[in-house]
């Protein structure tokens, strides 16, 4: 994820962060993606700058019939329901 001031506006002031996140098991969960977007958000946002540009970019996507399950840790077996219903 990044965050960006716009840089052709020399009048104020300049910042410009981003930051990794990476997850511990792979997930297709939109609340999982989301809490580890704002987690990032919140370590890198610093307030009194306009911000022109923010975004995320997703690494490493497969498909969810070939993804890895972990063996210690399972994913909420509400969230397919769930996912399946948001999209």
């Amino acid at each position: 994820m990044f965050l960006i001031t716009n840089p052709f506006r020399t009048d104020l002031k300049q910042y410009r962060a981003n930051m990794v996140v990476k997850l511990s098991n792979p997930t297709h969960s939109t609340m999982v993606l989301t809490k580890a977007a704002l987690y990032g958000l919140k370590k890198i946002y610093k307030p009194g700058y306009q911000y022109k540009k923010a975004g995320v970019i997703i690494m490493g996507i497969s498909p969810a019939s070939e993804r890895q399950l972990s063996l210690f840790s399972e994913e909420d077996p509400r969230h397919p329901l769930l996912m399946k219903t948001i999209d």
